[in-house]
Parts: structure tokens; C-alpha cells; sequence
């Protein structure tokens, strides 16, 4: 994959893995102010290479690939002033690849015909007004490569027929939506003829140019999409054999996806979220699965969507809760059935409630205010009433927070309840075998866990402290001995390790094991990963863009196996069996890119390639599995810590 970053002067390639994720970007400097890519081999030695028109220095920038994911440094060949597009195609019949551009400043389009060598003999312009985009493709059926270009001010297309030798003598423009932007060419009513489409930027719709025997085209329609799109691809996304369109809109910084009926018209539109705002488009099979996928650009990064079986995405929900989420719970908090979200809110201070509908939907959110600084939550029935309550951790005022639920969806008036040292993390078990909950807390400012035996009436003991490494941040609890006491495992953010802590028969906690892991650990999670009857870990660790793995080995005794590469800063973590075959998978929230990251499980502690969903909010910081909708199937939410809601994704069969 190739991005063109234009306000950095330079081109991203990803080199993909095969499995739908890439490694490192590799970075390679450019004309001024890339505006578009393309790929193709220009030499024709066998290696792709890029080419990237540069809106500011009027060039465009050639990169001839040299094998082993390496690039000979850009040569610049001029072409117009402001040239936002560009295209490959052998124009002239020479079997040799030539370049187009769409020059927005000058009003023409450059070609440029290729020596076969990597260069390329002077320009030739052709006048064309307001020119924003362009394709190459033989839409006569005539053997010679044809010119369509997007006319954004005129709100047409133009056609300029080729000759074969380079030159196009022949125009034609024909009526489009409003501002077109972007440009694709493929059959959309299986009459074997080059079709066009057009995404128009003002009227938010796409265009539909039916091609005719002589090379014209008819009006087909137009088809509502989101907000502004900017770009359109054409693929078929359900594998029915018909051309399904896909848009990026960036108003509405949404997808748009409309499934094609074979005769050139389509269905209405379904709209997906798309990360950061689109403004770029591709489609192709980055997984190795034989489905399309979609990759988007924003402004600073890149999201891929993968198909499913019936050509959809992930059906993400958005609902407003507080200022900064910072963690979440799903619970049945007014006893109607159906799951409930509670999140802490750092910036806000308070906890937000969102009853749940039963459809994967949410009522209006309820504020419960509390202290500032609220890290994480957690929920049970602390006082033996039948009502979940809530715990959040306060580590801007060095304690917990306990409100007590009346069942109906609402709480009494917090109570704080005080521990040591700046809590980040918050978990509930019954340590000591009596029947009520206690507390636990990881304490970020004062490397230690903070214990609260509950009294069983929603009060707490004053806290018993537990020495840690440095800078816990999150916590675990599982029975790693298998003696039937609670155990503890903690991620020390700036230790780079997990402490793991086995109870004592007096209740007190010994550390048993600092095991190394990835940089900055930042979350954790047990689960018996490999079905041999022992907790496992699975750490989240967003400074080495990696999630650990501990397996077991009995007497309370753990043991790293592997690193999985997962994301740009993975940040939060949740192991469920999303697909029904009995083993736990792994879900993790990556803060950097705003998206979810599932690694689907082989039962023996190892893991498939990652696959990446857009969760359509900013910076996830918390996730969290349950059944939302009641379909059967486990459905993801994330507190958006930046965009202030949580997302709902909705679980399906890919």
C-alpha cells in the first residue's frame, strides 16, 4: 500500500504481510505537496514502481522500485501547474507504460509517453477546464486507450478519444452530479462495455455514465452517498458477480457502500464509519481470504475494512456518554434484561449510564458526578440488595468511589472510600472466601495494589497496601495456583514486566513471578488461552505495538511464548470466543489509530493474523464483549476517550 502525505513531501508504502496487516512504513521524499499515487511497472524490469503527481512543484516524482522493498530516489518530470491526478496506461501502443495528469492550475492534462527505461519524452497538454480527476481505459472497445477527466466547475465528464499514438482529438463532455472529484471506469450493467462513475463533491451523490456501442455515454442516474464524497471505487464486494461502489465522504466522515443490481442501478447506500475522514480510496484483498476490502486514508493514517461473506463491514453505533472516557462496564443495571454501559469519565468527572434497548441501542445518557481523575470502573452487587453497583478509581484524588444502584438505572450519591497512591485500575473478587466483595486496586503513583475487604453492605475496610513494581496500571485476577484462592497479576507500565502475586492461606499476597513483556504493558487479561485448565495472560503493550502472551505452567507459575505485532499503540484488551468454535480470542482497542484489532484463537495459546475493524471513534481506551442485540452473537463496545462516546460494533459472520 501507497499513500501520498501531502503536507509532508513524501510518499508511505506499506509492504503487506499477506494477512491484512503491513509492516513499518517505509518513508521516500517527493515533490512538493504529493497529491496522488500510482503504481505500475514504468521500466518494465519486473518491480512495481510509484509515480505521485506534486500539486506545488507542477511534477511528478518516479520511483523506480529495486526489489527487497526498496526504491531508486525520485526523479522529477514536469508536467502542468497544480497537478492533482495522475494515471498509467500505454497510450501510444508501444507496450510501454505512459503517465497522464490532471493539472488544476493550468487546465489541461499532461502525458507523458514513456522510453521504456523509467523516463519519459517532453510533455504534451491537453486542454481541458478545470480538470480534478482522470482515467485511462479503451472505453470504445476500439484497441486504443481513451481519457475521461472529472470537470469539477463544469460538473461533466470529459471523454477525449484516443489514436493510439498518444494524442486525443476527439472530446465529448457529459452531464454529472455537482463538483465532480473522482473518476472509476468498470461494466455496471454487464453489457461488456466500459461504463463511468463519478463521485460529485457538492451534491453528495455519485454519477452513473452508461457507455454506449460508439463510445459515448447515456445518463444512467445518480445514487445518494454521504457527505462530500471525494473518491469512488468500484469492485464487487458481495461476490455476486455484479460492480458494488464504495465512497468516501468527507463531511459525513463516513463509507458509503452500494450494492450494484446488474443493470446499472443501485441499492441505497449503507454507511459505515471510517476512522479518521476519508479522503482517499482502494479496494483489495489485503487478508488472503479472496474477499474485497477496503482501505481508507485519512489525514494521518490508513484503516482497512475487511469483507464478509455478504460484501458488508462492521456495523459500528455511536452514543454520547462523558468528557474523556477513560474505561467501561457492561451490566444490567435496571434489571429489564437487556445489557447497560457505565463509563468513568476522566475529564468530566463523573459516570455516565446508558440503558440499553436490547438492539445494540441506547437510551439517552444519565451523569452520576463523582471525583475528577476517574481512571477506570467496575461493577457487582457490593451491598446484596440484587442491584449492580459501581466502582470507579479516582487517581486524581487517591481513592474509589462506590455508588450503590437502586435497580432502576440510578445511584445514590457516590462515596469515596480512600487507598494509596494515584489508583488507576479497579477490580472486584472475593478475596478472602466470605461471601462479599472486595476491592482491588492498582495504584499507579505509589507502585503498590490497595485491598478493601468489603463488609457486605456496600462498605469497605480501610485499605491493606501490596508492594508492586513500578507504575501498575492495570490489573487481573485469577486463581494461577489453582488452590482456590483469588491470585493477582498486575501490568507495570514502566517496569516493562507483569507481577504476578499468589494469595497465602492468611489471605496476604507474596510475589511470586516479574516476568518481562513488551514496553509499557498498559492492559491485561486472563483466560485459559490454550485449554489446558491453567490461567493464562494476555498483555496489551503500547510502546512496542505488541500484545504478550503468558501461558501457565501450573503451580502459579507463568511463562512468555510469544509477541503478536497488533496496531500502532495498543491500549486495551478483551479475550472472548467471538466465532463460536470454543477457543478465546483476543480483542485489543488501538489508542493511536482509533481502531479494533481481533486476533482469532487456535485453542493451543497461538493466534491467527490480526484483522482490523474501524470502531468510528477517537482513541478507544477501554473495550469491552457482550451480546448486545441478542442475536446470539458477541458484539465489541469501546469508550472513545478523545470523541467523548462509546462505539457499538455488532457482531456478524464474515
Amino acid at each position: 500500500m501507497v499513500t501520498a502525505n501531502g503536507y509532508d513531501d513524501e510518499i508511505a508504502v506499506l509492504f503487506g504481510r499477506g494477512d491484512g496487516t503491513f509492516l513499518d512504513a517505509r518513508l521516500f521524499a517527493t515533490g512538493v505537496a504529493p497529491s496522488a499515487v500510482a503504481v505500475a511497472d514504468i521500466n518494465r524490469d519486473g518491480y512495481a514502481d510509484v509515480v505521485t503527481a506534486n500539486a506545488d512543484s507542477n511534477d511528478v516524482s518516479v520511483f523506480l522500485g529495486r526489489g527487497h522493498r526498496t526504491f531508486a530516489p525520485a526523479r522529477p518530470f514536469p508536467v502542468g501547474t497544480g497537478p492533482i491526478a495522475v494515471a498509467v496506461a500505454d497510450v501510444n501502443r508501444d507496450g510501454v507504460p505512459d503517465l497522464a495528469t490532471a493539472n488544476a492550475d493550468s487546465h489541461d492534462v499532461t502525458v507523458l509517453l514513456g522510453r521504456g527505461d523509467g523516463t519519459f519524452a517532453s510533455p504534451l497538454a491537453i486542454p481541458v477546464t478545470s480538470p480534478r480527476a482522470l482515467a485511462l481505459a479503451d472505453l470504445n472497445k476500439d484497441g486504443r486507450i481513451d481519457l475521461a477527466v472529472a470537470t469539477a466547475d463544469l460538473n461533466q465528464v470529459t471523454v477525449a478519444w484516443g489514436r493510439g499514438d498518444g494524442t486525443f482529438p476527439v472530446m465529448a463532455a457529459f452531464p454529472t452530479g455537482t463538483e465532480p472529484v473522482s473518476l472509476a471506469v468498470a461494466d455496471v450493467n454487464r453489457d461488456r462495455r466500459p461504463d463511468l462513475i463519478s463521485a460529485n463533491h457538492a451534491s453528495d451523490d455519485v454519477s452513473v455514465l452508461l457507455g454506449l456501442e460508439d463510445g459515448g455515454f447515456t445518463t444512467g442516474g445518480t445514487f445518494a452517498v454521504g457527505s462530500a464524497p471525494s473518491a469512488v471505487a468500484v469492485a464487487d464486494l458481495n461476490r455476486d458477480g455484479r460492480i458494488d461502489l464504495v465512497t468516501a465522504d468527507t463531511e459525513s466522515g463516513t463509507l458509503s457502500v452500494l450494492f450494484g443490481h446488474g443493470d446499472g442501478t443501485f441499492a441505497d447506500a449503507q454507511h459505515g464509519a471510517a476512522g479518521e475522514i476519508p479522503v482517499a480510496l482502494a479496494v483489495a484483498d489485503f487478508d488472503g481470504d479472496r474477499r474485497v476490502d477496503i482501505a481508507a486514508a485519512g489525514s494521518s493514517s490508513v484503516s482497512v475494512l475487511f469483507g464478509t461473506r455478504t460484501g458488508t463491514f462492521a456495523d459500528v453505533r455511536r452514543f454520547a456518554v462523558g468528557s474523556y472516557p477513560s474505561c467501561l462496564v457492561l451490566a444490567d443495571l435496571d434489571r429489564d434484561g437487556r445489557l447497560d454501559v457505565a463509563t468513568a469519565n476522566s475529564d468530566s468527572g463523573d459516570v455516565t449510564v446508558v440503558l440499553g434497548r436490547g438492539d445494540g441501542s441506547f437510551d439517552a445518557p444519565q451523569s452520576f458526578p463523582i471525583g475528577s481523575g476517574q481512571g477506570s470502573i467496575a461493577m457487582a452487587d457490593l451491598d446484596g440488595d440484587g442491584s449492580i453497583d459501581l466502582v470507579s478509581a479516582d487517581s486524581a484524588g487517591d481513592g474509589v468511589w462506590v455508588l450503590s444502584g437502586h435497580g432502576d438505572g440510578t445511584f445514590s450519591a457516590p462515596r469515596p472510600f480512600v487507598v494509596d497512591g494515584g489508583p488507576h485500575a479497579v477490580a472486584i473478587a472475593d478475596l478472602n472466601a466470605d461471601r462479599r466483595p472486595d476491592l482491588i486496586t492498582t495504584n499507579f503513583y505509589g507502585d503498590a495494589a490497595s485491598i478493601l475487604f468489603g463488609d457486605g453492605d456496600g462498605t469497605f475496610s480501610p485499605f491493606q497496601s501490596v508492594e508492586l513494581d513500578r507504575s501498575p496500571h492495570s490489573i487481573a485476577v485469577a486463581d494461577f495456583n489453582r488452590d482456590g484462592r483469588p491470585d493477582l497479576a498486575t501490568a507495570n507500565l514502566n517496569a516493562g514486566n507483569v507481577t504476578v502475586l499468589l494469595q497465602a492461606s492468611d489471605g496476604t499476597f507474596e510475589t511470586a513471578q516479574r516476568l518481562a513483556v513488551g514496553n509499557r504493558p498498559v492492559a491485561i487479561a486472563a483466560e485459559d488461552l490454550n485449554g489446558d485448565g491453567q490461567p493464562d495472560l494476555a498483555v496489551a503493550n503500547c510502546g512496542s505495538e505488541s500484545v504478550s502472551i503468558l501461558l501457565g505452567r501450573g503451580a502459579g507459575k507463568l511463562a512468555v511464548t510469544q509477541a503478536i505485532p497488533v496496531g500502532l499503540q495498543p491500549d486495551s484488551i478483551a479475550i472472548a470466543d467471538l466465532n463460536a468454535d470454543r477457543h478465546p480470542d483476543l480483542v485489543i482497542g488501538d489508542f493511536a489509530t482509533s481502531d479494533v484489532w481481533v486476533l482469532l484463537g487456535h485453542g493451543d495459546g497461538t493466534f491467527e493474523r490480526a484483522q482490523t475493524f474501524l470502531t468510528g471513534g477517537s482513541s478507544p481506551s477501554c473495550i469491552s464483549v457482550a451480546d448486545l442485540n441478542g442475536d446470539g452473537r458477541p458484539d465489541l463496545v469501546t469508550a472513545n476517550y478523545y470523541s467523548a462516546n462509546i462505539s457499538v460494533l455488532l457482531g456478524g459472520s464474515r
